[in-house]
């Protein structure tokens, strides 16, 4: 008995699968000439004589920095140490060239960062200078032998310095020394890009040179083209080859000039047309991709570019029963490869093109780019489906009697296979339009259910919102619903613990898996009520049931407090009412009307207040009305004193215990006195249960 080892076949009406090459998944590059992939998409690579590189000699990391002598602070003033003379300078706009502000006694690398300039000196030291004052503000040295050559401040304002034997010492920004890293051998320049990444690179005027990324600790190797760095660097003038720095943008008012590493004006360099930035053409082989099919018939390619105007791409194809050797695959003949579709432009959905290759479990894709030296296409992803499920399965047997008489069937009723898988796309999207808690169009699904969501909720609570408005409608304008929409709205229907197993005391050992498993108890913790319905407040009085001035009153004018002239009018006590309703003031005051009791972290902002404001109109019916109290942490009488509703009662804490040291032995406005031992819990009555 055979084991299978190649996968089944998904069979009509199934669509077929498809391999995806891009940046993330890998492009599986077989031979390139001429074509990168960097920064996940397939490209023309530069042309060799625009290519600045991270290890040109001065320092300036191929122009992303000023020379190694030159530092710019934050707010934008460019200072200098001039070797010649050991003397720290400064560019005046004004001016247009350098001032000196003070000698030094030294030269070094420098670096500025806020309101302070390093510069590093021969004799090991550190230097921490003020700014502006330039004022000598501290000396930092590790407790290890080294001598300095470069220093930068990385982003978090930790200072980096390098010594000439390839260690990067650290310090912290208060002058502590923190260690230092290793493995950076033939470097002498740092660089720091505007995420706070520092960058060592070594000098390619005594050879090959090496660039290294230091993330923290973590140190790694690095390609030496300026133009493939992920991060940008922070703005600075214009810097060629040889370190001459066009400092004229920065002068008030632009004019021409030119200086050197150390402030000097020079000579503008010799013009010179621009090198084109990028390759005319290139070819890159991509493969072999396995479909897990023997003698696959390979469907369709998809590409997904970005093309410039007089930019595009050739596509062939060439398949085979099994895996190729590259050196093989390079010296194939151009018979052997077929297609040879070609691309100027790329809409929304991407260039496709079928492919005429026979079958074969294994492809190849050739692809080649044309750019226009200033432009290059940019491949960002490419789609190859297989097997080919054509819509020749639905015609007459005779249209694909023959090889021929199939192929040409199929590439035309591709043209139509597009559209119509692209019709069959969206209908299997709709139900994620559909999806509250996935659609990407949250407002249109809304509307289209009728529920307006104020816009100034969190994403996530519209969407609960929406998710849970067939519900809503049915509850609406009842005391449930109205409790469920503000639990939404808050958030308070997700914060019920989940069920847990129960403690038992003395068990020391888990349980053996034979043992049945112990029921989970479900929390205790119930959502709080939030809503206050006044009738409730009624304390009218039944018979037996009832005692007048306990828990219940007789029905009396005191309930609306109405003035009556000659028959207790009191100015400032009674009220002077306009209803002459008398009789139904019981009703008049606590029927329809409610209370809803919010945190008061809900309504912190106007605006927040507004939106719980407007979530309880949408949820009040129409003959009540409703009053939003926003509760504070605390317990007032008369203020807030409903329990359950506005105020939390903690547990009875211990009794007043006279002669204790410290607090505990003064009465005072938090002192209990609690009853006699043994007695049932009550609260104490001073000259009955209490003793003092």
């Amino acid at each position: 008995m055979s084991t299978p080892t190649i996968a089944p076949v998904r069979r009509p009406p199934h669509d077929p699968t498809s391999l995806l090459l891009d940046g993330r998944s890998g492009w599986q590059v077989a031979d390139t000439a001429g074509v990168t992939a960097a920064h996940g998409v397939l490209r023309l690579a530069r042309d060799p004589a625009s290519v600045r590189r991270l290890t040109e000699t001065g320092g300036s990391f191929g122009g992303l920095r000023l020379p190694a002598g030159m530092a710019c602070c934050d707010e934008g003033t460019i200072w200098a140490v001039d070797r010649d003379h050991r003397r720290l300078v400064r560019f005046d706009p004004c001016r247009c060239a350098f001032v000196p502000v003070r000698l030094l006694g030294y030269a070094g690398a420098i670096a500025a960062c806020r309101d302070r300039l390093f510069v590093t000196d021969p004799a090991g030291w550190l230097h921490v200078l003020a700014l502006p004052s330039t004022v000598t503000g501290g000396r930092w040295r590790p407790p290890v032998p080294w001598s300095p050559v470069a220093v930068v401040v990385d982003g978090h304002h930790q200072v980096r310095v390098l010594d000439t034997v390839g260690r990067l010492h650290t310090f912290a920004w208060s002058g502590r020394y923190l260690g230092h890293l290793t493995g950076l051998g033939g470097t002498c320049y740092l660089g720091v890009d505007t995420s706070g990444i520092v960058y060592a690179a070594g000098d390619s005027g005594s050879g090959p040179a090496p660039v290294f990324r230091i993330d923290g600790d973590s140190v790694v190797p690095v390609a030496d083209d300026a133009a493939d760095l992920p991060v940008p660097w922070p703005p600075m003038p214009p810097v060629d080859r040889g370190g001459v720095v066009d400092i004229g943008g920065c002068c008030v008012p632009p004019r021409t000039a030119y200086i050197d590493a150390d402030g000097e004006p020079v000579d503008p360099p010799a013009s010179a047309a621009p090198p084109p930035a990028w390759l005319t053409t290139g070819t890159i082989v991509l493969g072999p991709l396995d479909s897990l099919i023997g003698g696959c018939t390979w469907h369709r390619v998809l590409i997904h570019a970005q093309l410039p105007e007089l930019t595009g791409f050739q596509v062939w194809t060439h398949t085979a029963d099994t895996p190729l050797p590259t050196p093989q695959l390079t010296a194939l003949p151009d018979t052997a490869w077929s297609g040879g579709a070609v691309a100027d432009e790329s809409g929304p959905q991407g260039w496709d093109t079928l492919v005429n290759d026979g079958s074969g479990r294994y492809l190849w894709l050739r692809v080649r780019l044309t750019g226009t030296g200033a432009a290059t296409p940019r491949l960002r992803r490419i789609e190859v489906e297989f097997p080919r499920i054509s819509l020749r399965r639905h015609l007459p047997a005779v249209y694909g009697a023959e090889p021929d008489s199939a192929s040409f069937t199929d590439r035309f009723l591709g043209l139509f296979d597009r559209q119509l898988r692209d019709i069959e796309d969206r209908v299997d999207a709709l139900p994620a339009l559909l999806t509250p808690e996935a659609t990407p169009a949250l407002d249109w699904l809304s509307d289209w259910v009728g529920l307006t969501l104020d816009p100034r909720l969190p994403e996530r609570t519209r969407r609960r919102l929406l998710a849970s408005s067939a519900r809503l409608y049915d509850l609406r304008g009842t005391y449930t619903g109205l409790r469920e929409l503000l639990s939404i709205a808050l958030g308070i229907d997700q914060r019920r613990p989940a069920a847990q197993r129960p403690h038992e005391p003395g068990r020391c050992r888990c349980a053996r898996e034979t043992c049945p498993p112990t029921p989970l108890v479900p929390s205790p913790w119930a959502p709080p009520r939030l809503i206050l319905e006044h009738f409730r407040l009624r304390r009218w009085l039944r018979t037996d049931a009832s005692r007048v001035g306990d828990e219940a009153r007789l029905w009396g004018q005191s309930i609306v407090n109405r003035s009556q002239l000659g028959n207790g009018a009191q100015v400032g006590v009674t009220q002077l009412k306009t209803s002459q309703d008398p009789l139904r003031d019981p009703f008049h005051v606590y029927a329809h009307r409610y209370t809803v009791f919010v945190p008061a972290s809900a309504g912190a902002t106007p605006t927040a207040r507004r939106v719980i404001q407007r979530l309880v109109d949408l949820g009040t019916p129409a003959h009540t009305a409703g009053t939003v109290q926003f509760v504070q942490p605390r317990m007032r009488l008369g203020v807030q004193s409903c329990l359950g509703l506005d105020s939390v009662v903690a547990r009875v804490p211990s009794g007043f215990v006279l002669g204790d040291d410290g607090d505990h032995g003064r009465l005072g406005a938090a002192t209990v006195l609690t009853g006699e031992p043994g007695a049932p819990p009550r609260p104490p009555q001073l000259g009955t249960t209490t003793v003092l």
